[in-house]
């Protein structure tokens, strides 16, 4: 800048402090367009907290706010912004463009709103504003870019254009003013003020409906509406800078005060005048002349420059006018009532040929307000007739994220219906925000829903925002800044601060783990300095260039020594047994040393320990450990992970195919394949999140095994650590707190006492069939429900019964893993996959929805509330297994003598308590099960319960269960069992937690064959 301009400006602003900063700001601006840096000045001055006297600010806001008022530059036909393709330019205001433009994604044709790039301020105002309405009156918002809009396209054109050709049809300004009324109720009931109000931002179609296009001015505010505070104004004009077109802004606006709802209905009026008449309210040759009068005169009367006006239509412009804005309506929602009232029509006395057109004109009026009218009362009535039901069902469902949405739309039709209010304070939070750097923009998604698109939150810090009460996605931007995704629940981002780092700071393909996280359920791990954990696992591309790059040859990257069988063994030994299918060094599941064809986003699989440490080391990167990597994951959002994750059982999946996403933004942590740890445990070595091939649950579990292991769904993901990691988060992981060795069960007394306390009435079951689905060729599935023998609850269950044998039908009790304890609906948390063999080979089975498990609980396991809980909780699901075998013996087609039992995991580890208690159980199959690696309460301790067990049991395990460990807590179930030495067997199987499917079904069948007798299949066999 030159010293000349230097002065000038300094000159302008000592004029300024003393005078109007108005005229400071427009030289400043029109200086500004012919140099650059001064330009550049102005926006570093803005940006700027304190200025060198009370009116600078000010001015630049002016010079800044016109800059900001230069049109975008225009663009061509064919243009790309984003996914949508310019077609035709629409017009153009003094700060944006607007164009025609296709989406070439969903095929449909949308405006684009281009605008200047220094208008970004502006611009999140609108998208905020706008995004925060649904309104058959306000122009819909699809997308947001970094310099423009997606809206709808409206047909029609713009109410100014309409007046160019004189005054509006009495009837039709009515109409156009009451869907505008409702419009702005909408707005200001969340807290929305428009401050634009004026006819060019109107569009009217065809058959005559209004559509407020332009919340560009909009401001938030903390306006009360439908009971709770919805918006924040995060980026707010200053003040004392005039905004808005000068012919329709209310006094308040024109001398840059703050306003609120009731400048709106100022504008509002002008443009009804308008409508009315014809003629502006406050026209001049100058703006200076129009503020002069908006701030000193009363336009003339309408009904002097139009008679046949109704003389309400008149009284209510009037009090629109009202200098005093406690003298105006006080919302859009007053003013809607207003005009319908004005509708309504008067006495007549005469029927003048001019009386009968005057009365043809508000008969008109009046049909056409009627019909809003009865518009409305229909939403009233959906409201209540469809949406509270809907609504109910969506809580009892857990969507808590459908039934916001729903609430929301029903609370803007009825306002003050208390069920409404009372869905809405439980399935909403309205969370502070924070976010270091401040100004970032938050926005979210529901957390089930990630096609869904964002919902911007506002402009960090910010409260007042509501969200629904429940697990979200949620992203953080700023300019110059990584953006952050991430998963938390809504309740939890209370108060929180959301830390961005610097462009370039988190490595490329990693998520940031910063130590300060207090939004995700980190499972109690230890504290942890900042690290880096890569988004997605490891692909088969990437471990190609490692293999590649002679990576299985150079010893640099095998730093960790190799031992078997507790003696350690050279390179050379050991990498012999890393090749793959035909030989070559590679991953078990590779080929000629190459991944399989068109499966290089696939995640490398078949890898030892050895080789995924190899690889992370050639990488600059380490493997996580135990407490690094279940820190990242998050285990606070168990259960809607698991039904975004791959378990299904057929093989891998692309890399992020799956949208369950972590707590701090990484994907797959959950299924697709096991990812290798750091940690010791004993010879073996940690390995977590489950695979493709395991049940749901074992994301959640700890599991070790052999570092030479190369199971198909063995892979894995690094980690960068900037600062030292602790040497407690290195240290080996342990197996059982008890040494059963020691421990001997309770007395025969003492656990006649604890019998007692599981005993129940046998009251009337009240059995219903709730519904029947007989779509399956094999089975048929009888939704049922009983009573339970507590609380006056009821249980419901699913009852398969085969279609390849005839009743009366052996039939087996089922009760699953740890999962049901975790996910919220049974009907997508009920899998057949590990009993629908049974049913297929003639078999029935009853799978009830135990106490705290699925809709009757879930989200929280029992075993970690504390004794007092688990022991109360343990008790009632014991009742409801004898009550569901209750039911099984009213009904004429299950054989009573012919009972099994069935449980897998938590299951298998809790049978002993219900066979020992359960007298009618002809044997127990054990899957998965093992004594209590903890302590718990001696009256809910298998451990006491174990040796009534007098039927034949089978137990099914892995030998190589981390989880159970078979030495620590398999064989000491097993030996403790008081089942005759003939009638109970252990089979273990070269596997983890869980048993292979072709292992298990031949186990169980081979079992039930001999303790219940075989099954004479003679109908409808499929086998």
């Amino acid at each position: 800048m030159s010293a000349e301009r230097f002065q000038q400006i300094e000159e302008l602003f000592h004029a300024a402090r003393q005078h109007d900063p108005r005229e400071c700001g427009t030289f400043l601006a029109q200086a500004c367009r012919g140099d650059e840096e001064l330009r550049r000045e102005v926006e570093s001055l803005l940006a700027q907290d304190g200025s060198a006297g009370p009116m600078d600010r000010p001015a630049i806001e002016v010079a800044a706010d016109l800059l900001a008022r230069e049109p975008a530059t225009p663009v061509a036909a064919g243009t790309q912004f984003g996914p949508y393709q310019i077609e035709s330019a629409l017009g153009a205001g003094g700060m944006v463009r607007v164009y025609k433009a296709r989406d070439t994604r969903l095929g449909r044709t949308v405006a684009i709103k281009n605008l200047n790039r220094r208008f970004s301020e502006r611009f999140e105002r609108e998208a905020r504003a706008i995004s925060a309405l649904n309104h058959p009156h306000i122009c819909t918002l699809y997308d947001v870019g970094p310099n423009f809009l997606v809206m709808e396209v409206v047909e029609g054109e713009t109410v100014a254009a309409t007046l160019r050709k004189g005054a509006l049809s009495i009837d039709l300004a009515l109409s156009c003013a009451a869907q505008i009324a409702e419009a702005l109720a909408e707005a200001h009931s969340k807290g929305i003020i428009h401050r634009g109000m004026k006819p060019a931002n109107l569009m009217l179609t065809q058959s005559g409906t209004v559509k407020v296009i332009d919340f560009g001015l909009a401001k938030l505010d903390y306006v009360t509406g439908a009971g709770e505070t919805t918006l924040t104004a995060g980026l707010e004009t200053a003040s004392g800078l005039v905004l808005g077109t000068a012919l329709y802004m209310s006094p308040e606006q024109a001398e840059g005060k703050p306003v609120d709802a009731r400048s709106d209905i100022f504008s509002t009026g002008a443009v009804l005048y308008e409508m009315l008449t014809g003629i502006r309210a406050f026209d001049s040759d100058s703006t200076a002349g129009v503020v002069s009068k908006v701030l000193r005169d009363t336009p003339r009367r309408i009904r002097e420059l139009r008679p046949e006006v109704p003389r309400a239509a008149e009284v209510i412009v009037t009090r629109c006018l009202e200098k005093d804005p406690a003298l105006r309506y006080p919302s859009g929602s007053e003013l809607a009532s207003a005009l319908i009232a004005c509708a309504r029509p008067s006495q007549r006395v005469g029927f003048s040929k001019r009386a009968r057109v005057l009365s043809a004109c508000v008969l008109i009026a009046v049909m056409s307000l009627a019909g809003w009218f009865y518009y409305r009362n229909l939403r009233v009535r959906w409201t209540r007739n469809e949406a509270l039901p809907k609504i109910q069902a969506f809580m009892m469902k857990g969507d808590n994220s459908a039934a916001f949405d729903l609430t929301r739309d029903a609370l803007h039709y009825v306002p003050d219906d208390p069920q409404l209010k009372q869905f809405w304070s439980e399935i909403s939070v309205s969370p502070e925000v924070a976010t270091t750097p401040a100004g970032a923009k938050v926005s979210y998604k529901p957390y089930n829903d990630a096609a869904s698109p964002w919902r911007l939150m506002g402009v960090a810090p910010f409260r007042g925002a509501f969200l629904p009460n429940a697990y979200l996605r949620l992203r953080v931007e700023k300019d110059g800044w990584d953006p952050v995704e991430f998963a938390a629940h809504s309740m939890a981002l209370s108060g929180q601060n959301v830390l961005l780092s610097h462009v370039g700071r988190i490595p490329s393909g990693m998520v940031s783990v910063p130590a300060q996280a207090p939004w995700a359920d980190t499972g109690g791990v230890m504290p942890l300095p900042d690290y880096f954990l890569d988004k997605f696992e490891v692909t088969n591309h990437q471990f190609q260039r490692f293999l590649d790059a002679g990576g299985y040859r150079d010893h640099k990257y095998w730093n960790q020594p190799f031992r078997r069988e507790g003696r350690e063994i050279s390179f050379a030994q050991a990498s012999a047994s890393f090749r793959d299918s035909t030989g070559r060094p590679g991953p078990a599941t590779w080929e000629l040393g190459v991944f399989p064809k068109d499966k290089g986003d696939f995640p490398v699989s078949g890898v030892s320990w050895f080789e995924a440490n190899a690889y992370c080391a050639y990488a600059g990167k380490s493997l996580p450990t135990v407490h690094h990597w279940r820190k990242a994951a998050g285990f606070g959002i168990f259960s809607d992970i698991l039904l975004l994750s791959n378990f299904a059982g057929a093989g891998t999946a692309p890399t992020g195919a799956n949208t369950g996403i972590s707590a701090f933004g990484a994907y797959d942590m959950a299924g697709n394949v096991k990812e290798w740890c750091q940690n010791e445990a004993g010879q073996l070595r940690a390995i977590l999140g489950g695979g493709w091939n395991e049940a749901i649950y074992s994301y959640r579990d700890r599991d070790a095994q052999d570092p030479f292991s190369r199971a198909p769904q063995y892979g894995m993901r690094c980690a960068v650590y900037p600062a030292a990691i602790p040497l407690e988060a290195l240290a080996a992981i342990g197996g059982s707190e008890r040494d059963y060795s020691t421990e001997k069960p309770v007395t025969d007394d003492a656990f006649q006492i604890y019998r007692r306390m599981y005993q129940y009435d046998r009251t009337a079951l009240d059995a219903k069939t709730e519904s029947v689905d007989d779509s399956n060729p094999y089975w048929r599935r009888e939704k049922v429900s009983y009573r339970a023998a507590y609380g006056g609850e009821r249980i419901p269950a699913n009852l398969y019964l085969p279609k390849n044998a005839k009743p009366p039908y052996q039939t087996v009790l089922w009760v699953p893993g740890g999962y049901a304890w975790l996910l919220r609906d049974s009907e997508t948390g009920v899998g057949t996959e590990w009993f629908n063999f049974l049913m297929r080979t003639g078999r029935a089975v009853l799978y009830p929805v135990y106490q705290a498990t699925f809709e009757r609980g879930g989200r929280a396991l029992p075993w970690t509330s504390g004794p007092n809980v688990f022991r109360d909780t343990l008790i009632q699901i014991a009742k409801d297994v004898s009550r569901s075998v209750d039911f099984l013996e009213s009904r004429s087609d299950v054989q009573s003598g012919k009972l099994a039992y069935y449980g897998l995991s938590t299951g298998g580890t809790w049978g002993p308590i219900f066979l020992a208690l359960e007298p009618r159980f002809k044997t127990g199959i054990l899957v998965g099960g093992g004594l209590f690696m903890g302590k718990a309460p001696s009256e809910a301790d298998v451990l006491n319960f174990a040796p009534r067990v007098r039927i034949p049991v089978l137990m099914l395990n892995g030998r190589y269960d981390f989880a159970v460990p078979s030495e620590a807590v398999q064989k000491p179930m097993f030996r403790l069992l008081g089942s005759p030495e003939r009638d109970k067997q252990l089979i273990q199987v070269d596997s983890g937690h869980l048993v292979p499917l072709r292992d298990l079904v031949r186990e169980v069948l081979n079992w039930l064959d001999r303790y219940i007798g075989p099954v004479d299949i003679t109908v409808n066999s499929k086998l």
